[in-house]
């Protein structure tokens, strides 16, 4: 997402999607980016612009993302532009008998696979590198989704930010599309977002506890957060190549360089319009949060960050059917009995209801994925044995290339 001017709360957003460059014949990774890239631009580039989107390079080479370029107001025509560009991006992967593989790990592959992007920005990767070693699935397997929402001022950023905490903890359960480590079911359908937990645990403030804290203003934000990064990261970084806004790895950071929250714990779904159900239906509870649809928001904004990160956990362990018992959580939501995600995530439906929100363009496919689970769900039930694997993943890239659901 572009540096952009200042633009109103939830009146435009911007939306990152992750993906895997693969074989056709056996899905193993394809560390092929630059060379893709090039092919596009005519000439080695980080980033190739087309139609309101742009494609750019990912720390591993194996791994494109797509953005919109820029905030846009309608996600039907972000859908549209996306499913495009996703059509014509595995046309070209033809010619290197390749294609786009979703979800939010590869399921087989090892990290002594992996190359990282050797160009441009390398310096940066090379200092991550040396520091906290890329070659990981903490860094090099991660394919997730960031929505960018922008802010107006202080104030907007307060009501946004508070808002962002409290629905971090609903994210993973319903977005976890991450079961396999190297060929292994580990029992955790978010792998994606365990691996990303630890990937930096040399330095631990540089995650924190995933929930950002609670602060209401830039000034705070900095004071609070940003400089004990760049404190405790000094050590490391004597040339203060890392020392930027971005390398703060909370579930949701501020961008204040584009005025904007980042959220990045959504594992990437199988399609287009399956992620597009899925933010979209964040952003509509973010707004109803924001609007004081149960309360006011001011009476939550400092709700205490290591609760968030118990409940987040819990949905890590449990997913959707994990039960929520904390009572003054679920005030937030106009709850008053502990229920589980999936049955606060059905609540939340009934409140989208009538409302000219984000998600009433696709409400059908959100109730689809209450009903039939989240897609690690999916994935886990179509598996039998090993050379299950394969086929899974194969449907998986159709998905993608139809726009349509992973159904058993």
């Amino acid at each position: 997402m572009s540096q952009v001017a200042k633009i109103r709360k939830f009146s435009a957003y911007g939306i990152e999607l992750e993906y895997m460059l693969v074989k056709k014949g056996d899905h193993s990774i394809a560390p092929i980016a630059d060379e893709v890239l090039t092919s596009l631009e005519g000439e080695l580039t980080e980033e190739f612009e087309r139609n309101g989107t742009a494609w750019s390079q990912e720390l591993a080479l194996h791994v494109i993302e797509l953005k919109t370029n820029g905030p846009q107001d309608s996600f039907l025509d972000i859908q549209r532009a996306f499913v495009k560009e996703i059509r014509e991006m595995n046309k070209l992967l033809e010619h290197f008998d390749c294609c786009l593989m979703p979800t939010a790990m590869h399921p087989f592959m090892h990290p002594d696979e992996v190359k990282l992007w050797p160009h441009g920005y390398r310096e940066i990767f090379l200092a991550y590198d040396r520091i906290f070693n890329c070659k990981g699935h903490g860094w090099s397997n991660l394919q997730s989704v960031h929505i960018n929402l922008p802010f107006f001022d202080d104030q907007e950023f307060a009501r946004v930010h508070s808002a962002v905490r409290l629905v971090l903890p609903l994210i993973a359960p319903l977005a976890a599309s991450s079961p396999f480590v190297e060929s292994k079911l580990t029992g955790r359908l978010d792998n994606r977002l365990d691996f990303y937990l630890q990937n930096q645990r040399k330095i631990p403030s540089i995650t924190g506890d995933l929930i950002p804290e609670p602060v209401t203003s830039r000034k705070t934000y900095e004071d609070v957060i940003l400089k004990r990064l760049y404190t405790d990261i000094a050590p490391f970084d004597p040339g203060k190549i890392l020392q930027k806004e971005w390398l703060n790895s909370r579930g949701a950071i501020a961008r204040f360089d584009r005025n904007a929250i980042e959220v990045r714990v959504m594992d990437i779904q199988e399609s287009v319009k399956m992620d597009f159900a899925i933010t979209t239906a964040i952003i509509s509870m973010l707004i109803l949060l924001e609007k004081d649809q149960w309360g006011p928001l001011s009476q939550w904004e400092h709700f205490d960050t290591l609760e968030l990160r118990h409940i987040l956990q819990t949905g890590l362990d449990r997913g959707l059917q994990g039960v929520i018992d904390n009572r003054a959580y679920l005030e937030c939501f106009g709850i008053d009995r502990a229920i589980t995600f999936r049955e606060l995530w059905c609540q939340a439906t009934k409140s989208f209801a009538g409302k000219n929100l984000p998600i009433k363009d696709f409400i059908t496919d959100f109730r689809w994925i209450l009903e039939n689970g989240n897609l690690a769900e999916r994935i886990t039930k179509a598996y039998h044995s090993s050379k299950d694997i394969s086929l899974i993943y194969r449907q998986l890239c159709e998905c993608l290339w139809k726009n349509e659901a992973f159904k058993i």
